[in-house]
């Protein structure tokens, strides 16, 4: 089992070689968030691309280094989780299929068609590996200044 990396820690001590070094931090974020975009619009089911479209992110900035993975179509989280006797909610994100849960008026079972956790999973995977090449740039780069 790969050991758990603190992103918070990493960003600090990015941020301690300077401004470039964040930069770099934040373009990293920006990558990583666009590639979760793009790999969640290749997923998610044609629907007059309503649903695609709606699939966006809010750009990190030096200042805040963070980005926001979101979906605005009402009925997203339905196609993400599935209705009725379909539903599929992935292990550690009850969290997000709880506000959605039927009343049992109407019931349609649609299946799962899981397009943002998987790419939520696989970007923030990478995020990690990323600033961990960020810092060892700027390592280097300070080194070589010695």
């Amino acid at each position: 089992m790969a050991a758990k990396i603190d992103i918070s820690k990493l960003l600090s001590q990015i941020s301690a070689f300077g401004h470039d070094a964040n930069r770099s931090a934040v373009s990293v974020t920006n990558d990583i968030a666009q590639g979760m975009v793009t790999a969640a619009q290749l997923r998610a089911p044609v629907d007059k691309n309503q649903l695609r479209l709606s699939i966006n992110k809010t750009p990190a900035t030096v200042a805040s280094n963070r980005s926001i993975f979101a979906s605005n179509a009402p009925y997203s989280a339905y196609v993400e989780f599935g209705t009725g006797s379909g539903v599929n909610i992935p292990k550690g994100f009850s969290y997000l299929a709880a506000p959605y849960k039927g009343k049992g008026i109407r019931r349609r079972d649609y299946g799962p068609k899981p397009f943002f956790i998987p790419s939520y999973l696989e970007g923030i995977q990478k995020y990690p590996k990323e600033l961990l090449k960020v810092l060892e740039v700027q390592t280097r780069k300070y080194n070589a200044k010695k």
